[in-house]
């Protein structure tokens, strides 16, 4: 009742003489976005994508040998992650649930293993890491670029440095929510304060990726 209130209380907004109407939830270049700015209606979008194409890989995979599978995920299921994900950069537990559930059916798949058996010793066979240190690289990996190209311009603008151009140091933009703490460039960039300079001042991207993907498993953020 009381967001009912909330929205009754909206002024209209017209775009060419059409209102538009209030709703929960939109799609917007196959992401979506809700009231709440939360990620659980794009990440259930993703899970359910990720299990469609798992039923139909499954119809073969008795046939089908352990390198082949492992393409198949890798181009099939993980564009699918990857699409837009600086949403992800820090889930709440329920979307992150999802997300690494997903994930690990799809290396049950890869591997062969029944829904009993332990994927701990293949959680790294497709990505080369486990799931949540891939989605803090690829989000750093942005950042990277971003500060290296300053392209688009309209995402460099909101970056702010320190004084010291030797530690790259970046500052926190300001919020007064829990939820703003998730959001990419807050939670990215003080994941990437915490980064030793020696990696920050790394001129060559994949260079840079390598150096990161050694460091990003000893963090504890």
């Amino acid at each position: 009742m009381k967001n009912n209130a909330i929205i009754e209380s909206l002024c209209p907004i017209y775009v060419e003489n059409h209102q538009l109407s209030i709703v929960s939830k939109a799609k917007s270049l196959g992401i979506y976005i809700n009231s709440k700015l939360s990620a659980i209606d794009h990440v259930n979008s993703v899970v359910s994508r990720i299990y469609f194409v798992l039923r139909n890989l499954r119809m073969s995979s008795h046939y089908t040998p352990l390198e082949t599978r492992l393409k198949l995920v890798k181009q099939l299921i993980i564009p699918i992650i990857s699409y837009f994900d600086s949403i992800y950069c820090k889930l709440d537990s329920i979307s992150l649930h999802k997300l690494l559930v997903a994930f690990n059916h799809a290396t049950r798949y890869v591997c062969h293993l029944s829904r009993f058996e332990h994927i701990s010793g293949w959680s790294k066979l497709i990505l080369g890491c486990d799931l949540a240190t891939y989605l803090k690289l690829r989000n750093l990996s942005f950042l990277y670029r971003l500060m290296k190209y300053k392209t688009p311009h309209y995402l460099y603008e909101k970056l702010r440095f320190g004084q010291s151009n030797r530690s790259r140091i970046l500052i926190v933009p300001k919020h007064n929510c829990v939820v703003s703490e998730r959001y990419f460039f807050i939670n990215s960039v003080r994941l990437w304060n915490t980064l030793p300079t020696t990696i920050k001042l790394i001129t060559n991207e994949s260079i840079f990726e390598t150096e990161l993907k050694k460091h990003l498993p000893k963090l504890k953020f």
